[in-house]
């Protein structure tokens, strides 16, 4: 194990990585280009997270993983009794957005690998909070003239770190999406409660 992944692995309980998050890691450390996979940390992520929300909020979740533009991608890990990997994922935008994105870590990687868990979610929450905005769905151009939309063209158009990851997704983990992708995030966000609502009521975002 490298010493960034035995510095990672001290944000989780015991000490110990689990295996999908390893591999998880692993694959981000061999082939972050600044595009498709742009991290800032995935080591020194605590600090990201409590910028946003309180120390005491912090405790009920693992942030594994801080994006280019200092996003947090976190565990919801307020159960004890449930390994991390099955898990809720949420994000902690730069910018404001704070919710439930994937049911656990498993769906966390093939939205991620498909270039489209942030955008999903940002759309998701966009259309709850203004009815006039168009239903999320694939494919994705109905949605087309939405700046992220050309975000998403541009990691994903010829790149051969989404190519690449889709591969390790599919023949190495042998992971498929056994639904399509906007269900995933509709049953993490109605599967789980608000999370915006959840922390505003402990007066955990910052």
């Amino acid at each position: 194990m490298t010493k960034e992944l035995e510095q990672a692995a001290q944000n989780f309980p015991e000490g110990k990585l689990p295996h999908l998050i390893e591999e998880f890691y692993k694959f981000c450390l061999q082939n972050a280009d600044g595009s498709f996979i742009d991290y800032e940390t995935i080591t020194d992520t605590k600090s990201y997270l409590t910028s946003l929300i309180t120390e005491d909020a912090a405790k009920e979740f693992i942030c594994f993983y801080v994006g280019g533009d200092h996003s947090c991608y976190a565990i919801w890990h307020n159960d004890l009794n449930i390994a991390v990997e099955d898990c809720p994922v949420v994000i902690f935008g730069s910018e404001g957005l704070v919710s439930a994105a994937a049911s656990n870590f498993k769906e966390f990687v093939i939205l991620f690998t498909k270039g489209l868990l942030f955008d999903i979610v940002f759309q998701w929450n966009r259309y709850y909070e203004n009815p006039n905005s168009p239903r999320v769905t694939i494919p994705y151009d109905l949605y087309k003239e939405d700046d992220y939309a050309w975000e998403h063209e541009q990691k994903t158009s010829g790149s051969t770190v989404y190519t690449k990851m889709n591969d390790w997704l599919a023949n190495d983990l042998k992971i498929t999406a056994d639904k399509d992708l906007v269900t995933m995030v509709e049953d993490a966000i109605k599967g789980n409660p608000n999370l915006r609502e959840y922390l505003a009521a402990k007066n955990g975002i910052k």
